[in-house]
């Protein structure tokens, strides 16, 4: 996402708020909220999914949303008529790299390259608020439904699992696999695990469960499974012992690990709750969300959170750390003036007579009078309208293209350049929406796939 180039003048060497890089001890978060006011076209989000290019996909009840870290793409009941609707109440990853989708009828559609596809009959998964979709390891689709229970795909055909199978409640909340062929279902009215698509193992408030309204299921690596629930707080399990963590007495309603195993929460009312041993507090730099009733949590592989709501949008908070940068690290020098970070991502610094930097994939490289630049003394730095780096030194404008530095043509002006987080209506069920004019590494995917 391209954010306002900063500028130092004569400032040895260059501070960087490093969003992408892991930190040491406590994490602390800078938080980017986008609402209906940036391109959402609701600001209630109730399900989010990352496919394998990149994409963002968001299920509101105005339509399906995708997000390419720049604009919003909608599609809905005009733009994409095989859907049928425009609401969507749940998203799945596929491992191929298709998008699995539960619209508000409880219809299931799979989304590829060449459009919209239905799978099984129209309404299977029955009518409800939320439906929990989980792709298992093995390639098949699991399906939570509000009274019907668990379904099952695979092949093609569908199968319901209901109370008469073991289930302890009909509506399904959430999904946590925990092995080959076998998922946690965290129910209304407790939770339970199928192995073989077979009920083994129940757990009701006979077992502990301070509440058998159990909302939201995470997997830590060494096994122990998490609960949240609707208002005994939080549990864990591993297997023989039922533990209960201090928290806020809120809706539980989402949980996920980050990639150093610590454990996030989202919750109604209490916000984004990161666990802390025996207890929760609110994960430093995301206090603005601290009243949010959130919806759903999800990481890229980036480490960034991303955070879905009622009624605030959806959040992608960064982990942040300060870390110095200076000719020793590979700068060309060490008196740095501006500094641009450009929508495809990259980092350029300006010198005062040592030239152009670009950091990428942690390393700097040097552009100065050998690559075409008037001088090697930065003043400014920024993009035009087609995505064109343009760069303001001591004597004169210069535009990158192909690779090189040409004078900028005086009298030929860029067009409008396009409006953060805009959004646009997808032109039809294969429309893969207008493509920003960025580097060509960006590939209109700028945030790397979810874990």
């Amino acid at each position: 996402m391209r954010r306002t180039g900063a500028s130092w003048s004569g400032f040895a060497g260059l501070l960087l708020a490093c969003a992408t890089l892991a930190a040491t001890g406590a994490p602390s978060y800078l938080p980017k909220t986008w609402q209906t006011g940036d391109g959402l076209p609701v600001n209630v989000i109730v399900a989010v999914a990352q496919t394998a290019d990149g994409y963002l996909w968001f299920g509101t009840e105005e339509g399906l949303v995708r997000f390419d870290g720049v604009r919003f793409t909608l599609f809905d009941r005009d733009s994409a008529p095989a859907l049928g609707e425009s609401c969507v109440r749940g998203l799945a990853a596929a491992r191929d790299g298709a998008l699995w989708i539960v619209t508000c009828s409880g219809t299931l559609f799979r989304h590829e390259r060449n459009g919209f596809s239905r799978a099984g009959a129209a309404g299977i998964l029955g009518k409800g608020p939320l439906c929990p979709v989980l792709e298992d390891s093995r390639g098949v689709l699991w399906a939570g439904t509000e009274g019907r229970g668990l379904a099952r795909v695979e092949g093609g055909a569908i199968s319901l699992l209901g109370p008469e199978t073991g289930l302890p409640h009909g509506a399904v909340n959430d999904l946590c696999e925990a092995g080959p062929d076998q998922i946690w279902a965290a129910t209304r009215g407790g939770l339970a695990l199928l192995e073989g698509g077979r009920v083994s193992v129940v757990l009701t408030s006979r077992e502990g469960l301070a509440d058998t309204n159990v909302l939201s299921l995470a997997r830590e690596a060494g096994g122990a499974l998490w609960i949240g629930t609707a208002h005994g707080g939080l549990h864990s399990w591993d297997g023989k012992v039922l533990r209960t963590i201090d928290g806020p007495g809120s809706n539980v309603n989402a949980l996920r690990f980050d990639s150093e195993g610590r454990l996030f929460a989202g919750t109604s009312g209490a916000g984004v709750r990161l666990v802390e041993g025996s207890r929760t507090v609110v994960p430093p730099g995301l206090e603005a969300l601290s009243a949010a009733l959130v919806q759903r949590l999800l990481f890229d592989s980036e480490g960034a959170l991303w955070v879905t709501t009622t009624g605030m949008g959806v959040t992608r908070a960064t982990r942040r750390r300060i870390m110095m940068q200076t000719s020793a690290e590979g700068l060309s020098g060490d008196i740095v003036l501006p500094v641009y970070e450009s929508r495809s991502g990259d980092l350029w610094a300006g010198t005062a007579g040592k030239g152009l930097n670009l950091l990428r994939n942690g390393n700097w490289t040097r552009f100065g009078r050998a690559e075409g630049l008037s001088s090697e003394v930065i003043f400014a730095i920024g993009e035009d309208a087609a995505g064109r780096l343009l760069i303001g030194t001591s004597a004169g404008l210069d535009v990158m293209e192909h690779g090189r530095f040409v004078p900028f043509k005086a009298g030929v002006s860029p067009s409008a350049p396009p409006s953060r987080g805009s959004s646009s209506r997808a032109t039809g069920p294969s429309s893969r929406g207008p493509t920003p004019a960025v580097s060509s590494s960006s590939r209109m995917a700028p945030f790397p796939a979810s874990r």
